[in-house]
């Protein structure tokens, strides 16, 4: 009798400390489990956090870069205006002309910078937008293509190149997309001389998207700036700067059509601009 009364008091002690064991263990594990899950949680916050201050910090260097831009048209004007409307200084037609002509293309640049970015800053937060249009995806890159040759220069070659048959019908929304194709296809046509200027679509059925290309044969965006774009801004060449904000809204406006842009740093006779958008509603 005492030795089985014993025995059980032993054979209680031990599964109790067995279970004592256990669930320190188990709690141990919860413990540091839960040590690992905040540390990830706070890296995860820090790159977040380090993430928005650099894009704070790019987005307040280019409207630094813009208002310098803007900055230095409208002292241009301002100066042009001066020449013209000086008492005492009369100018020939021929130079009164040029002075006026002057004046009308820093006017309109001066308006494309303040519009592109005022378009860039519109895209930055804005959540995915709705794809309430159906087009023939054919027919609309034609349309907008032919309404953007008025920017070509003589002698430039022109194509537009699709794989996709003339029925094929895209949900999208038609003036998002046209915008983005406009400022692609604007800035080949300024920029290209000689060569040739190609747009190009084609359908990924695989990923459920489909490809633009816009490729042209003038080297406008330099070799070297080509992986930069989206991080800086090119200052001094106000030319290069609106090209620059052209692109960079046109990846935003990409990604509200659930795609991706990016550029061709392996393209050494010109530049060649590559974006998709989502055909079967989802990202691409």
């Amino acid at each position: 009798m005492y030795y089985s009364t014993a025995a059980a008091l032993i054979l209680t002690a031990v599964v109790a400390g067995l279970t004592t064991w256990y669930w320190r263990r188990r709690m141990k594990a919860q413990l540091q489990e839960e040590k690992a899950r905040l540390k990830a949680e706070a890296l995860r916050t820090d790159v977040k956090s380090k993430s928005a201050m650099k894009k704070r910090v790019n987005n307040i260097d280019m409207l630094r870069s813009v208002l310098e831009g803007v900055q230095a048209l409208q002292e241009g004007i301002d100066s042009l205006v001066g020449l013209i409307s000086t008492h005492g200084i009369t100018l020939g037609h021929d130079e009164r002309e040029a002075a006026f002509n002057m004046i009308k293309q820093k006017s309109l640049m001066l308006a494309e910078i303040l519009t592109v970015t005022i378009e860039l800053m519109f895209y930055e937060n804005r959540p995915e937008i709705k794809k309430t249009d159906r087009i023939a995806v054919n027919a609309f890159c034609y349309d907008v293509f032919v309404n953007s040759l008025g920017n070509m220069k003589q002698g430039v070659e022109t194509r537009l190149e699709t794989s996709l048959d003339d029925d094929f019908m895209l949900d999208t929304h038609k003036d998002t997309l046209k915008r983005i194709l406009h400022n692609l296809l604007f800035n080949s046509l300024i920029n290209t001389r000689e060569g040739s200027v190609v747009l190009k679509v084609a359908e990924n059925r695989e990923k459920g998207v489909l490809m633009f290309s816009v490729r042209d044969t003038a080297p406008a965006i330099p070799a070297r700036l080509r992986d930069k774009v989206f991080n800086m801004m090119p200052k001094g060449n106000l030319h290069l700067m609106l090209m620059t904000l052209r692109v960079r809204a046109c990846k935003l406006m990409v990604r509200q059509l659930g795609g991706t842009l990016y550029i061709d740093t392996g393209c050494d006779d010109g530049v060649m601009i590559d974006f998709t958008v989502a055909t079967s509603g989802k990202d691409a």
